[in-house]
């Protein structure tokens, strides 16, 4: 899943368990429910923090792209639909992608709508 935001890691560093992630998919109109977890589940942000210190490319403004939740066995990844949301102290988001049809009909990347 790609999401369509970032948060700055100071201000969510202490609260990691508290931030919800859950996503669908929608395949033939059917809707399905494909993450669910919260941002503690990934890999903790200080690793990459302490990864890209050692390679030295650590600096004010980086952004790390780091993983996903597991996804549940038996749904479609490759689905018509992909919805997402993420709740953090009250705040709720929701975002919508489609896969981009190219010319020739094929599907190609994810792009929020």
């Amino acid at each position: 899943m790609l999401g369509s935001h970032a948060w700055v890691l100071s201000e969510i560093s202490d609260r990691l368990d508290q931030t919800t992630l859950r996503s669908w998919v929608t395949n033939g109109g059917v809707e399905e429910e494909i993450q669910t977890g919260s941002l503690a589940d990934l890999p903790p942000p200080g690793l990459w923090v302490e990864v890209l210190k050692e390679r030295g490319l650590f600096a004010p403004g980086t952004i790390v792209l780091s993983g996903t939740l597991n996804m549940r066995e038996g749904v479609n990844q490759f689905a018509d639909h992909w919805r997402d949301r993420n709740e953090r102290s009250g705040h709720r988001r929701h975002h919508q992608h489609r896969p981009r049809r190219r010319a020739d009909g094929q599907t190609d990347q994810l792009t929020a709508r």
